[in-house]
């Protein structure tokens, strides 16, 4: 019997070391959502660090009532650790519906943005950044772009200036909001993010320019509607994988402790 309680004391300990990488894991990926740029534009990266500092907080404090009631056999403090656990089951999976809605709200608001032009603050931002940050003063005479005509079809292109002495991307352009070290506006840097990783430019229709790569790449192929929602998918896939794994171990994880309590009547 004793070996027996030795074992289940083992596979606890291993259970709440589970707990404190889960801990770890959780707080660093919540943490990341809320410095990303995703989080600046959209005003929700105090959200995220406060529910990364909020369930690293209290996966340490289960994780320190498995440890006690553990060594010192304390079934009311192992008692309180199942709970504790399973409460967390519970809750993982009611964070997996809450990032589910979110993701898919996300993704109709883009698809009804460029369907409507009518939408919330942070697709606005989108449109005006290129309405009249970018669009408006790139390849123009305030800055001529330095590139071979040829890559550009004349119809399309007819108005664009093209000087040797020109720019390869809006960051040299005079009217440039990096000009000077100035800081980076989040939602222009959203959309440099955007546009290095997806090769797009525009928002809901294809833009004539790539404004961050160099314009000797040629026109762009497709707009960023679609890569916008990648981009959101995948950000939030990742915590897909995680809550799921964590609702997975958080359900096993009580087993040995219950075992070793439902063991000690037994031995008495």
């Amino acid at each position: 019997m004793g070996v027996q309680v030795g074992l289940l004391k083992f596979f606890t300990f291993i259970t709440v070391g589970l707990v404190i990488i889960i801990g770890f894991v959780y707080g660093g990926i919540f943490l990341s959502l809320g410095l990303s740029n995703f989080a600046k534009v959209t005003n929700s990266s105090t959200g995220f660090i406060a529910l990364a500092c909020t369930l690293f907080g209290l996966m340490m404090a289960t994780a320190a009532i498995g440890v006690i009631g553990n060594l010192k056999q304390n079934y009311k403090l192992l008692i309180t650790y199942v709970v504790i656990i399973w409460t967390l089951f519970v809750s993982f999976w009611v964070i997996f519906g809450i990032c589910l809605n979110k993701k898919n709200n996300l993704d109709e608001e883009v698809i009804d943005y460029c369907n409507s032009h009518v939408g919330s603050d942070f697709t606005n931002k989108l449109q005006a950044a290129y309405a009249t940050n970018l669009a408006t003063s790139f390849c123009s005479a305030t800055c001529p772009c330095a590139s071979n005509r040829n890559l550009f079809p004349s119809a399309e292109y007819a108005s664009a200036v093209f000087r040797d002495t020109g720019t390869s991307n809006i960051m040299g352009c005079p009217t440039s909001l990096y000009r000077n070290n100035a800081p980076k506006d989040s939602t222009i840097e959203f959309l440099e993010n955007l546009e290095k990783k997806y090769e797009c430019s525009g928002l809901c229709t294809r833009e004539k320019w790539f404004y961050f790569h160099d314009v000797n790449m040629g026109p762009p192929l497709y707009s960023c509607q679609e890569s916008i929602m990648n981009y959101v998918s995948e950000k939030f896939m990742r915590i897909y994988g995680i809550v799921l794994t964590c609702a997975i171990i958080t359900f096993f994880a009580p087993v040995p402790a219950i075992a070793m309590m439902c063991i000690k009547p037994r031995r008495q």
